[in-house]
């Protein structure tokens, strides 16, 4: 049987999102939270940075505004699989740690 290997502009048409371990395995993640994560892994760049709007989060994770308000202080205060960006006079920026738990993440998950 042929292994199959999609081409590269394949790949780019139908892009996947995944969940690191780290994030599963944190006491403190919500399905809530995963739902949004998975939202903002839809709009990251090369560089783990993304720029979308509340409005872009709802609508990608299906959720209301003020459950996604919530998710995201989960994501980035308990759970270290995001950071807020600050940025002047324009809309919100986040780094999405998607390959290895942060340090800060590593000691929660140690206790």
């Amino acid at each position: 049987m042929k292994n199959y290997m999609p081409s590269r502009s394949v790949v780019n048409d139908f892009p996947v999102a995944s969940i690191p371990h780290w994030v599963l395995d944190n006491k403190f993640i919500t399905p809530n939270a995963i739902c949004v994560y998975l939202a903002l892994s839809r709009f990251i760049d090369s560089e783990g940075r993304c720029t979308p709007s509340r409005k872009q989060l709802v609508k990608a994770s299906g959720l209301d505004t003020h459950t996604v308000e919530i998710a995201l202080g989960i994501l980035e205060n308990y759970v270290g699989a995001i950071e807020h960006l600050e940025r002047r006079g324009s809309s919100n920026a986040y780094f999405v740690h998607n390959r290895f738990a942060p340090v800060s993440n590593r000691e929660i998950r140690e206790q």
